[in-house]
């Protein structure tokens, strides 16, 4: 039988482990873990950064998510698909508010001296997550290296060999059109239809997609 337990969880005050090579601990809240929330479209991330940890470049298949800084100096970025890759990155501290749109490419990175806490929604109660490196040089079976060296344009296989532990850091995301990316509403536009018009993608930046002073009590 149904009850409350299928629709609650507990134990995101407690700080994540982030003794691991990448110096973060991310903590899933999805359909898995909360069975209510299969169906309704929506899960939960506790994040958790030491000192300079990452999370590194990766991709959710089927949510947006929105994220807001707890505590500390986050760096976050995504990347645009071709032809641009553009890297819209900004960041972020106390308070403030950022957003990936669906599938794209991103990433983030504590900057600050201090740990730091943040918390992401997706939109998906199953977002899936693709991490760049993990499918490019760890897929199972291997991708044929010549085929990593032509795509990363290395001449050398001891020069490709010898990056592969940085080149993880350059992913190209596929989608053919820039336009396929999100929408940035133009909030000047006199034509409303289901939301603003689209402003010209190719003049987003990283303000478009975040916001801050969440950090700040209401007044009641």
């Amino acid at each position: 039988m149904v009850d409350a337990n299928d629709f609650s969880s507990s134990g995101l005050h407690i700080a994540g482990n982030t003794s691991n090579p990448a110096g973060s601990k991310l903590t899933p809240m999805t359909a898995a873990l909360i069975p209510g929330l299969n169906s309704l479209g929506i899960s939960l991330v506790h994040s958790d950064y030491a000192p300079w940890g990452i999370n590194p470049p990766h991709t959710h298949p089927r949510a947006t998510e929105i994220l807001i800084v707890l505590e500390g100096s986050l760096e976050v970025g995504f990347f645009m698909s071709n032809p641009q890759n553009r890297l819209i990155t900004k960041v972020l501290q106390k308070g403030d508010v950022f957003v990936f749109p669906i599938g794209l490419i991103h990433y983030q990175r504590n900057v600050g001296i201090g740990n730091v806490i943040a918390i992401a929604a997706l939109s998906s109660q199953n977002p899936g997550v693709i991490t760049i490196a993990n499918a490019v040089f760890g897929s199972k079976p291997h991708i044929p290296s010549d085929i990593l060296m032509k795509a990363f344009q290395m001449a050398s296989p001891i020069l490709f060999f010898g990056l592969l532990a940085f080149i993880f850091t350059t992913a190209l995301a596929s989608d053919p059109s820039p336009l396929q990316d999100f929408c940035v509403a133009n909030t000047n536009s006199q034509v409303l239809l289901n939301g603003f018009a689209c402003n010209d993608p190719k003049i987003a930046e990283a303000s478009d997609f975040s916001n801050s002073g969440l950090q700040m009590a209401g007044n009641t």
